[in-house]
């Protein structure tokens, strides 16, 4: 590999770099304006922008395998990309509305995807770092390559519709990309990949914690319901809580998986239905579904006791403990009046 990159491919970058900085402002900006047709506008521009960047980045091969800036170019597209994923899922949400930590986990992913081109230059306790969140986080692009996997055929058949169906193949690249920098940048240096190996396994101690507690909660709302019909007497039984908010409205509120070993897509594909758009987009739900299954309770059934939960907002609070008021009633002239009788 050459150590210096030509001018063209330094040409290349740094306009990637100032593309991809005009993209994040307009970002920030969008969520300013009111008319969302002005946003789809300017989300379209960008979306074209970049995708002649990179052609014209391919056709001078500032992407091959002995430039120097490989691995940053690369960054910057798939920086680019994520930004016109999330853009398109916000105005057109065909996979749900995420919750507010998988956008947050999102963000991270996309932060650290930049700052993993310059790991090689960065100190030891940056770079450790940054192993730590790969670890954290490389489960998700890998759940959205499952979990987008039916949806690759229609991707490459419309490929021509300016490379747009390709952001369905953004989650692959990122893992394509994760794996890169793990083989030969972090696994070669032993705090990085322990910090790596740190932050994987507390990432998949949560993933099965979650499905266990999903699989007791969905156990123990199914006997209930096998022991009474009623809607209001299991509702009764029943602890409100997070979890039971997810096995109550999957389906409904929240999204599920698109195909699971256990819950097949007959009558359950939803991917094209514009239902999808209205729900919940939970990866770990998602997860605990496609390994323990969805509810045997029908979701009509599942609503009507949802309903029937006290509401925790609603409820009535218990006033404050207060504690009993002591009287001093030592300097009180407790005799009683003399009558003019008795004088």
């Amino acid at each position: 590999m050459n150590d210096s990159p030509s001018g063209a491919s330094l040409v290349m970058f740094r306009l990637g770099q100032f593309i991809l900085a005009c993209y994040v402002a307009v970002s920030f900006l969008g969520y300013a304006l009111p008319d969302e047709s002005e946003v789809k506008k300017l989300v379209i521009f960008f979306y074209v922008v970049c995708f002649i960047w990179v052609l014209i980045a391919m056709i001078l091969k500032c992407v091959a395998r002995d430039s120097p800036l490989r691995r940053k170019i690369v960054a910057v597209w798939l920086c680019m990309y994520m930004i016109s994923a999330l853009w398109v899922n916000a105005t057109e949400p065909v996979l749900g509305m995420p919750t507010p930590w998988y956008t947050g986990t999102l963000l991270l992913i996309w932060i650290n995807t930049f700052l993993l081109a310059y790991i090689d230059e960065m100190p030891p306790r940056v770079r450790e770092l940054l192993a730590l969140v790969l670890g954290l986080t490389a489960w998700v692009p890998l759940y959205l390559v499952i979990y987008l996997s039916p949806v690759y055929v229609l991707g490459i058949i419309f490929f021509w519709l300016f490379g747009l169906p390709l952001m369905a193949f953004v989650p692959l690249l990122l893992s394509y990309y994760n794996w890169r920098i793990i083989r030969y940048s972090i696994w070669k240096d032993n705090n990085c990949r322990m910090a790596f190996m740190s932050g994987a396994g507390l990432s998949l101690v949560t993933i099965i914690g979650f499905c266990g507690y999903y699989a007791s909660v969905k156990y123990s709302i199914e006997r209930l319901y096998q022991r009474n019909n009623s809607p209001e007497a299991v509702a009764a039984g029943i602890s409100p809580g997070f979890m039971e908010d997810y096995v109550l409205k999957q389906g409904g509120v929240y999204a599920m998986p698109l195909y699971s070993p256990i819950v097949t897509m007959k009558g359950d594909d939803e991917f094209f239905s514009s239902e999808l758009r209205d729900k919940i987009h939970d990866p770990l739900l998602v997860a605990a579904v496609f390994f323990c299954g969805r509810s045997v309770i029908p979701l009509e059934q599942r609503e009507e006791i949802a309903d029937h939960l006290p509401d925790k907002d609603k409820r009535k609070k218990q006033p404050p403990f207060s504690p009993p008021v002591i009287v001093d009633t030592s300097h009180v002239n407790v005799s009683a009046p003399v009558s003019a009788n008795q004088q």
